[in-house]
């Protein structure tokens, strides 16, 4: 299984300090996971259109006019699933960028 996915990794300016997911809400279940905002790529989408798409997306809106975009790196991983027998090799673009100005990022109550 091969899975292309975006990630971006936001640095605020003052104090090079990144933005990431802690946890995630599902059915009233909270659990924890440690992400870089961003999501999976559809199938010949370019790296610029899914950085457009996912922006757009009410998940990251906070996110859109508030980023300066450096650079992008690309990596590849391999990761094995013994729950479901699959290896997956995920196939990762960073998008590297600064924060612009102050926002109000979404936050959870538990």
């Amino acid at each position: 299984r091969i899975v292309d996915v975006i990630a971006f990794e936001v640095k605020r300016p003052e104090d090079s300090r990144f933005f990431m997911q802690l946890g995630r809400m599902s059915n009233g279940h909270l659990s924890t996971a440690c992400l870089q905002p961003g999501g999976k790529r559809e199938h010949g989408e370019t790296v610029e259109d899914a950085m457009h798409r996912l922006l757009n997306n009410a998940k990251y809106a906070w996110l859109r006019d508030s980023l300066d975009v450096s650079h992008t790196e690309y990596r590849v991983e391999q990761s094995s699933r013994e729950k479901h027998g699959l290896t997956s090799i995920y196939r990762r673009t960073i998008v590297s960028a600064t924060l612009r100005g102050s926002i109000s990022a979404p936050t959870a109550s538990v």
